[in-house]
């Protein structure tokens, strides 16, 4: 048999359309439609031409670019004017109009806090499509690297350090500068170039040095000072900590945010407050690893009437290691007569109160300690085991009884089903492992983007690609 004609000097009788080269079904076309029915104004958007200067690209055309371009892994601005001119998706996509890396960044960079909008208004048509539910939600954050080298992280000292140093160069390059001044060398326009350079670097080492003085940071990174050292699963890495809440069926992200802070503790209310700002309402479960945990956060909880399923922390060690064995969970408490009991039956009594962390806690002190066969492997204070007992402690003690019962045994399991694939997702297929901008609310930009890029890629394998456009049109004119 012969073999198929593939000759590049083909010619055709009759141009094609961009129309033919792009299937009705293909992801972009659902991009092209989300973006057509946006009200850009609701998203901060501006959707009208520039009343000067040369003609400029539509808004949503430009939107469309990086939606569809983090959808597919195309996130940087070079890479998505590269595909404009070469990929047909994306050159359907702009009518080959091929907008340039500038353009790309200038509207990303004007545009960047209404990512957060475009969020929420993916989460909107999920909810109109039934793709969002109220029984179960899992909640969890990852380590995002950081746009940021790591070895240009510095604590105070380094920073004073790195500044005598600086300060010197200035001062040679100033010498060097003088001596050249007058004269026609080669060095004359490299030398104020040097000058310049070492200035702005100074500069920045001095508004590091301030950011620390005002903050609770260790340290300070001079690529990208919001930035801090978190532990990755490549060790302590130079990150940001991303935070979702994922649907317990549909997979949908109905919550986002980024934080520099490593802990997830301090996250837990602020993002189920989101859920119920971007829903209406939370779920009937709320499911959260260890890293959530605290009195604290049940308190609140119980406050607000949330139910929360998470483990405690030491919940995770060995039965039988020395941390687990004389946990407070195993000194028991007599409330008649204020005393606790510690696993060798000794006796613990009330030895001063006060507050702790802004909670009332009570301090118990153990008289018989001297003596004791464990006391190694129970403390190391010198004048016997203390624990605190704290106003939320009854609350701990009831999450705990509850977490070795169903449902909530099965539903702490199904957290990682349910959460973890999602991040592994966005790291994967999204390509989306590191930052590619730098500071805060830039990076909270870029992660809501993310965010919604993920959300409308299940939206769009669940509707478009199953022969529901017709459906989703409506949802979308609607939503």
């Amino acid at each position: 048999m012969p073999f198929v004609e593939c000759s590049r000097e083909k010619e055709w009788m009759f141009p094609p359309t961009l129309r033919e080269l792009v299937p009705q079904k293909h992801e972009v076309q659902f991009v092209a439609h989300f973006v057509e029915c946006l009200n850009l104004r609701e998203l901060g958007i501006d959707p009208d031409p520039a009343i000067e200067g040369r003609p400029s690209f539509p808004p949503r055309v430009l939107l469309a670019c990086w939606l569809y371009g983090f959808m597919t892994r195309v996130r940087s601005t070079r890479r998505l004017e590269q595909a404009c001119r070469e990929r047909l998706p994306f050159m359907w996509l702009t009518g080959m109009t091929c907008p340039d890396h500038n353009t790309l960044w200038k509207f990303y960079k004007a545009n960047r806090k209404a990512m957060k909008k475009l969020f929420k208004k993916s989460v909107l048509v999920a909810i109109k499509l039934e793709m969002v539910g109220l029984v179960e939600h899992a909640l969890d954050g990852s380590k995002i690297l950081a746009s940021a080298a790591k070895d240009r992280t510095f604590d105070k000292k380094g920073l004073l350090e790195l500044d005598r140093k600086i300060q010197e160069q200035i001062d040679d390059l100033e010498r060097q500068n003088k001596d050249e001044e007058g004269r026609h060398s080669e060095r004359s326009g490299e030398l104020p170039a040097k000058l310049r350079k070492a200035g702005a670097l100074k500069t920045q080492v001095s508004e590091a040095m301030q950011a620390l003085e005002g903050s609770a940071k260790e340290k300070v990174n001079l690529t990208d000072g919001d930035a801090r050292f978190m532990k990755t699963t490549s060790g302590l890495r130079v990150a940001y900590n991303g935070q979702a809440v994922v649907e317990g069926k549909s997979g949908i992200i109905v919550a986002e945010e980024v934080v520099d802070e490593p802990g997830d503790n301090d996250e837990l209310l602020p993002m189920l407050h989101k859920v119920e700002e971007n829903l209406g309402a939370n779920a009937e479960h709320n499911l959260a690893d260890a890293g959530y945990f605290s009195g604290e956060n049940l308190t609140q909880c119980a406050k607000e009437g949330l139910e929360v399923v998470m483990p405690e922390p030491q919940a995770k060690r060995k039965k039988d290691s020395p941390e687990q064995a004389y946990h407070k969970s195993k000194f028991e408490y007599n409330r008649e007569q204020d005393i606790y009991r510690c696993p060798q039956g000794e006796i613990l009594t009330l030895s001063h109160t006060g507050r702790d962390r802004d909670v009332e806690a009570w301090t118990y002190r153990g008289r018989g300690c001297k003596g004791c066969a464990v006391r190694e492997q129970c403390t190391k204070d010198s004048k016997g085991r203390t624990l605190k007992r704290y106003s939320y402690d009854e609350l701990v003690v009831a999450h705990r009884q509850k977490m070795k019962e169903e449902p909530s045994r099965s539903l702490s399991k199904r957290r990682k089903e349910i959460v973890e694939p999602v991040f592994g997702i966005i790291k994967e297929q999204l390509e989306g492992r590191r930052f590619l901008l730098r500071g805060l609310e830039n990076v909270r930009g870029e992660w809501a983007l993310l965010c919604a890029a993920y959300n409308l890629r299940k939206i769009f394998k669940r509707c478009w690609a199953h022969d529901e456009g017709p459906r989703l049109r409506v949802v979308l004119s609607t939503a």
